[in-house]
């Protein structure tokens, strides 16, 4: 971490000062990021803009800086751009997006449906751009200097939960929702998930290379990420780093084992929801995670939106309205609704908003090709069933997977996009042979 540190110093001291420019004034800190970002272009520095774009969306979740939601759809087309240029200087890959082709046509059909086509338009392109870009930037980055680049991201992720633990302990504006740490994030649920995607992350990276870590140093930092988990009081993040760790054992002993036991566990959820009560309540942790005798639910204050989107969904089951049409219908028709209901925000379940959105079609074509993404990954990299455990469940609670501008699907891609291309025998192989070529040239 000390040569990271030492590398990216001015990069990091950059992107720590732009919601101080935010502050002073928006356009400040968009000009200066536009700076930042054209510097990474002229050094055709792949690592430099992912960083940059990551940040960005991590910034964006919180409505207080501005520069980064303005921001953020201009960037996804900058993104684009420089992944078009790469493109022309690479070899041969596996794109993931070739397994939500139907998708993305079923979603662009769904469009015209839709009350809101031209903001519409914006998010369903902003989603397919980001399959289309991020595979070709981790893939670079992968052949040009193998783990690095991935090891420099799970440092940047541990920086921002530093940040977070910092302003905890000095700043009240940093803890909201009855006592919460939110951080940098909009909500204490977008923490919460930052730090599953930060734990899957460093797992993976630690899955192609098992000496980057050593075992005191892995669980010092998981360790970490459990303790801004704790504070953060997501529960469903908590299950969901709990599941990855559970079945990643399982995997290992056998995949259909590990399958059997996510079977039982989807049935039996109620079951294992109050098994999973008494152990907090074990723990002395259930008021940390807001569960009361009347209030015993992980998702106690989203079933009121689950509810109206069900019925809603009656209106438009096989194809949808469009993409963002979930949200226009929350914040539009039925917000005054559900506000004297006492719910805030959306519908806050990934799979009632593709259904609301693109219909059962859409809904079942995306499903389809996520798990028919992972059954090819699987062949090779077993480890990619309990990421898709995690990150599915944790879709049950959440919209992540629904979305594409936010800094959690980034890394889901990334995650995919190596599993999909190399195992870690592969991944050794190759990366010897670039040793040798490089020595060579030296």
């Amino acid at each position: 971490m000390v040569s990271f540190l030492k590398e990216k110093r001015f990069l990091l001291l950059a992107l720590a000062v732009l919601p101080f420019f935010d502050l002073i004034f928006s356009p400040l800190a968009t000009g200066f990021l536009l700076l930042l970002i054209i510097q990474a272009y002229r050094q055709e520095s792949t690592e430099n803009i992912f960083i940059l774009f990551w940040v960005t969306l991590i910034y964006s979740d919180n409505f207080n800086i501005e520069f980064a939601s303005f921001f953020k759809p201009i960037f996804v087309i900058i993104v684009f751009s420089y992944a078009v240029l790469l493109l022309k200087k690479m070899d041969s890959f596996k794109s993931l997006a070739k397994y939500f082709l139907v998708f993305f046509i079923i979603a662009f059909v769904a469009l015209l449906f839709s009350p809101i086509i031209f903001k519409g338009f914006q998010k369903y392109l902003s989603f397919v751009l980001m399959y289309l870009s991020i595979p070709i930037l981790t893939i670079k980055m992968l052949q040009e200097d193998k783990l690095k680049s991935l090891k420099y991201f799970s440092y940047v992720g541990f920086l921002v939960l530093v940040e977070c633990i910092i302003q905890y302990l000095f700043f009240s504006y940093a803890v909201s929702h009855g006592g919460r740490l939110h951080g940098v994030f909009g909500n204490p649920n977008g923490l919460g998930m930052f730090c599953l995607f930060l734990v899957l992350l460093i797992e993976i990276v630690r899955y192609y290379d098992t000496s980057w870590l050593s075992k005191k140093q892995h669980w010092l930092f998981i360790g970490f990420i459990l303790v801004v988990i704790l504070l953060s009081g997501s529960r469903a993040s908590l299950l969901s780093v709990i599941i990855f760790y559970v079945f990643a054992r399982l995997t290992k002993i056998s995949p259909l084992v590990s399958f059997v036991f996510v079977s039982l566990l989807a049935a039996f959820y109620d079951s294992v929801l109050v098994l999973g009560i008494d152990f907090l309540q074990t723990l002395n942790l259930k008021a940390q995670f807001r569960i009361t005798d009347d209030n015993e639910s992980i998702a106690s204050g989203r079933l009121v939106a689950w509810r109206f989107a069900w019925e809603e969904i009656q209106n438009s089951f096989f194809i949808g309205k469009g993409w963002n049409y979930d949200e226009h219908w929350v914040y539009g028709p039925i917000s005054a609704l559900l506000s004297s209901l006492n719910h805030q925000g959306g519908v806050h379940n990934t799979y009632l908003i593709l259904w609301l959105n693109n219909g059962i079609i859409g809904l079942t074509a995306f499903i389809g090709g996520l798990i028919s993404l992972v059954l090819s990954i699987s062949q090779r990299v077993k480890i990619i069933f309990p990421v898709l455990y995690a990150g599915l469940f944790q879709a049950y609670f959440e919209p992540w997977l629904a979305g594409s501008l936010n800094p959690y699907t980034i890394i889901f891609l990334v995650i995919l996009t190596i599993t999909l291309n190399y195992s870690s025998e592969e991944f050794k192989t190759i990366s010897v042979s670039n040793e040798s070529l490089e020595e060579q040239a030296a």
